[in-house]
């Protein structure tokens, strides 16, 4: 193997290699398709949030790209805004916008950023705050406020906090950190008696719709991981405790091994026993870490 400075240095070609095909093909649009070699857009078929620029500024930082990290100012600086009348998607813009808003404030120290993090905050609450349960709504219009989809897995519903706790930090405004325990306080409360977790949960019924107990694999992943980091990140003493909790049960009940090597089973949530599915993705890697 070569040495890390080596290394760090491929890693640092192969972004730029990215990086300038965005530039050269796509550049203002949310991404690009190298394949096509075609621009589009990730939220709206029609608009542009620049997901790429925004998403990118952490990365140029470390890897000293100063004069790149520059042009994605400019970019953001004339043209950062939410007021679109458009259905987007709440979790994917919490984590990839209003997360790259704050890390890319974190880089360069530019107010505005934290304040386009806020206006998106913002437009997305209402996702929290008009559901019944407190579990959010999967999409909200940012500019009329409606919202739509009330069968949300739980990855999207507990994939929040560390941004929204994040902005209650910078901002001063618990509402941020309050809507997402308050999200997760609305599912964990519907939990079996084993502590398990169903996968899919109607927010307007309070209730799971399903039985399978998939964790830590997809569509649930980021769910247990995100309890544990709102521990880390913002010392959330329940955050810590909701997740020891279901680690236990998972741990108890999920845990099988295939040649040798740990795996985790599906089950029914409310009996423990398995489904009899045996697959699992990539997503389910970062278990390793937490376990750790």
């Amino acid at each position: 193997m070569p040495g890390a400075k080596a290394i760090a240095a491929q890693v640092r070609d192969e972004f730029l290699h990215a990086w300038h095909g965005y530039k050269y093909i796509a550049w203002g649009d949310d991404e690009y398709r190298p394949l096509s070699g075609k621009p589009s857009n990730f939220f709206l078929e029609n608009h542009s949030f620049g997901l790429s620029i925004i998403e990118a500024m952490d990365t140029l930082y470390v890897m000293g790209l100063d004069d790149e990290l520059e042009s994605c100012l400019a970019w953001l600086r004339s043209r950062l805004d939410f007021d679109v009348d458009g259905d987007v998607q709440m979790f994917e813009a919490v984590i990839r916008m209003v997360a790259g808003l704050l890390t890319g404030y974190y880089a360069t120290r530019e107010r505005f950023l934290v304040e386009g993090a806020r206006d998106l905050a913002d437009r997305l609450l209402v996702c929290f705050t008009k559901s019944p349960t407190g579990a959010p709504y999967r999409y909200a219009n940012l500019k009329t406020g409606a919202v739509r989809e009330p069968h949300v897995v739980l990855a999207e519903i507990g994939s929040n906090v560390l941004e929204f706790g994040d902005l209650t930090r910078l901002t001063g405004q618990p509402k941020y950190v309050q809507a997402s325990m308050k999200a997760y306080e609305a599912v964990i409360a519907k939990r079996s008696s084993l502590d398990l977790l169903g996968t899919t949960f109607d927010i307007e019924q309070g209730e799971f719709i399903d039985t399978d107990d998939v964790a830590p694999d997809e569509p649930v992943d980021s769910f247990y991981e995100y309890l544990w980091g709102g521990w880390q990140m913002l010392g959330l003493r329940q955050a810590r405790d909701w997740y020891r909790m279901l680690t236990d049960a998972i741990v108890k009940y999920k845990v099988t091994r295939v040649q040798g090597n740990l795996w985790f089973k599906t089950v029914n949530y409310k009996t423990g026993e398995p489904t009899g599915d045996t697959t699992t993705s990539e997503l389910a890697a970062f278990y390793a870490e937490l376990v750790a």
